[in-house]
Formats: C-alpha cells, sequence, structure tokens
C-alpha cells in the first residue's frame, strides 16, 4: 500500500521523499517504478540513489552508466561508492584501467571505514600499485582489515609475523592469525598452515619465506591487470640478475620443484648464491635439492655439505636434517665407539670396578664424540 503522503512530497521534489518512495515500491516488487523514484532522487545529488543506479546498471551489464553513477557517489563521500569506484579503476570496467585512481579511492574508502578498501589499499602498498613500495603502511591497514575479521588480511598479516616483515618476528601470533583466516575459509591460509604441518613431520623445507612469495604473487582482487600481487617482483627478479641475499633466495624458491617451482637447476644456481652469502635458509633448501633429487642429481655428500654449513649457524631444521638423515659415515662411528670405551675405561679406572658408572660413561663418551664431530 503506497502511502499517499509520501507519494505527494515525491512529487513536489523533497528528494528524501523521493528515494524512501523508490524503497516502497522495490519492497513491493514494482522494478519500474522503483528505477523511477530512484532515478529522480539520484540526478538530484542523493548519494544512496546515485549508488543503487550504479548497482542497478551493472547488473543490466551497464558499465559506463554504473561507473558514471558510482563517481558521483562516490565524490558525496559515500565510502561504499568510493570502494566500488576503486574496483572500475581496478577492472577497467566502464573506464580505463587506473592504477592511480585505483589505490586514490581505495584509500578515500579505508580512511571511511571500508574494511575491503583497507586491505586492498593494504596491496596496492605492497604491489605497488599506483603508489610506491610501503611496507610500513600495508602492515598498518593489514592490521585495520584483519582487526575487522578479513580472513586474507590475516593471512597476510600472519605471514608478516612469521617472517619479521615490518613488524618484529612472532610465530606465535603469525600461526595464529593464520588459523583465524583460515577458520574463516581463506584457502591460501589453509594451504599454508598443511604445508607447515607437511614440513614439521619431516620434509627438511623452511617453507614460510616460500608461502611470502606464493600468498602474495596471485591475489584475487578481480578481474583486471592490477590483480597480480606480485609484493616480491618474481617476474621482474626473473629478468634481472639481483645481488640481495633476500632476492636471490625468493628467487630460488619460486623455480624449487620441492615448493611447486618447476626448474631445479635454476633453483640450485639461485640458492648456491645465497648459500654462498651466508643464508642458512638457503643452504638448507640448497641441501635439501641434492638430499632429494629435486630437479637436480642426488648427492649426499653435497647435502651433508650444505646442511652442515647452515647447522653451524645455529639453524634447527638443517641440524634436523642432518641427523635424520642418515649421514654417519663408518669411520664417524668407529671413533664414536672408540671415543665411548675411552670414556668407559676412564670411569672404570678412576672408580676401580665395573659399575653402573661404565654404562654411563659408555653413553656419555658416544654423545661427546657425536657432538664434537659436528662441530667439525
Amino acid at each position: 500500500m503506497i502511502n499517499q503522503e509520501l507519494k505527494k512530497k515525491a512529487e513536489t521534489g523533497i528528494v528524501t521523499a523521493m528515494h524512501e518512495l523508490a524503497n516502497v515500491f522495490l519492497d513491493d516488487n514494482n522494478t519500474n517504478e522503483t528505477i523511477f523514484w530512484t532515478e529522480k532522487a539520484a540526478k538530484l545529488g542523493d548519494a544512496e540513489a546515485q549508488f543503487e543506479m550504479a548497482n542497478a546498471c551493472y547488473a543490466k551489464k551497464d558499465f559506463n552508466g554504473s561507473f558514471q553513477w558510482e563517481q558521483k557517489a562516490a565524490k558525496q563521500g559515500l565510502p561504499k561508492a568510493q570502494h566500488d569506484l576503486a574496483i572500475h579503476y581496478q577492472d577497467g570496467t566502464g573506464t580505463p584501467v587506473n592504477p592511480e585512481q585505483q589505490f586514490y579511492w581505495h584509500q578515500k574508502a579505508a580512511e571511511n571505514g571500508v574494511t575491503d578498501s583497507k586491505y586492498l589499499l593494504a596491496v596496492c602498498y605492497l604491489s605497488k600499485i599506483g603508489t610506491p613500495l610501503d611496507l610500513n603502511k600495508a602492515i598498518y591497514w593489514l592490521q585495520q582489515a584483519s582487526n575487522e575479521g578479513h580472513a586474507k588480511a590475516k593471512t597476510k598479516l600472519g605471514v608478516a609475523y612469521i617472517k619479521g616483515i615490518s613488524v618484529s618476528v612472532d610465530k606465535k601470533k603469525g600461526f595464529s592469525l593464520l588459523r583465524e583466516a583460515a577458520a574463516l575459509g581463506d584457502d591460501k591460509a589453509k594451504a599454508l598452515i598443511n604445508k607447515v604441518e607437511k614440513s614439521n613431520s619431516g620434509s627438511g623445507y623452511n617453507y614460510d619465506s616460500n608461502e611470502i612469495v606464493k600468498i602474495n604473487k596471485v591475489e584475487e582482487t578481480g578481474s583486471g591487470s592490477n590483480s597480480n600481487d606480485d609484493s616480491y617482483e618474481i617476474v621482474k627478479l626473473k629478468k634481472e640478475n639481483p645481488k640481495d641475499v633476500n632476492d636471490q633466495l625468493l628467487l630460488a624458491m619460486d623455480y624449487d620443484p620441492g615448493l611447486g617451482g618447476n626448474d631445479g637447476k635454476k633453483a640450485c644456481y639461485w640458492y648456491t648464491q645465497a648459500a654462498k652469502q651466508g643464508s642458512a635458509e638457503a643452504q638448507n633448501n640448497l641441501a635439501c635439492l641434492f638430499f632429494n633429487g629435486s630437479g637436480v642429481s642426488k648427492n649426499r655428500t653435497k647435502a651433508k655439505y650444505w646442511y652442515k654449513k647452515a647447522a653451524k649457524q645455529g639453524y634447527e631444521k638443517a641440524q634436523r636434517n642432518l641427523d635424520k638423515g642418515g649421514f654417519e659415515d663408518p669411520i664417524g662411528i668407529i671413533l664414536s665407539v672408540i671415543g665411548a670405551l675411552v670414556l668407559s675405561s676412564i670411569t672404570v679406572f678412576i672408580i676401580g670396578n665395573f659399575s653402573p658408572f661404565y654404562y654411563v660413561g659408555l653413553i656419555a663418551g658416544w654423545i661427546i664424540v657425536k657432538e664434537m664431530r659436528k662441530r667439525l
């Protein structure tokens, strides 16, 4: 039932009444009258009506019309219109792709409280979309979006805490964020958690750094050309000859067959470059390549060499890989046996008889010699 008083107000040009009347017709499923009064209100400057007209045009695939109405509403400060206008510029719907405008309107919408734009603004800072790379600002906006329950923001922020990207390393907090994101349905968080669990079960790889590449490599921000969220510019690195150890490591991980890549030889080359610069993670992953034969010939001697290099730097995974890899050689076993016997004999000499201390000395000797050999 149409309120006649409301209709009279609308007919006299009261914009709020027009918009309200349009909503009444919408509830009555009267599409023609809904569009008629919504458009009248929109033409008279009602931002909400303009936003609704933009949506109506978009539904009809009138992208130019949608863009025009979105622009009018956004310029009046309507946050949701500002967000959608940024998407128009991102995807090139109704207007050419424009990274600077994409960034500008996501920034406006983010500052006005739109959660999705807070996340996408962080993506802009990470991927240099319409703005220079700024990890600090990216982390700030990821934090804002994460606090409001944005799953993808939690994933990216979790990785940042795991690796210490513009924040202090806090793996407990990082994995907590990943679990929250996974619970919210984010597939990348689920995949990362699964890979970490596989890593912990004995594959020997440190997946954390690789996932920064993998997670940031493709971002579902739309179908346009700016949907690539490659924060570490892997494509660019492949065209260059990176000297920075972190760039070399990330490039190697992108090639690594054991981490989803497809070129073990290139992975080996770049791991070697980073390993020679002292990267314990590169040394460990290079050893894994040789140990598993991932795209290169298996070579236990080289695997042991690089595991030991990484282990000497305190890289725990490398030490675990050494311990479980069956790298103990016959000479080492003989030396350990001799060491154990010598220490146990000394124990007997001091104590004067074969007491339980003999066996303590035997075990202690074995352990001491093994630990000494690890450090050689």
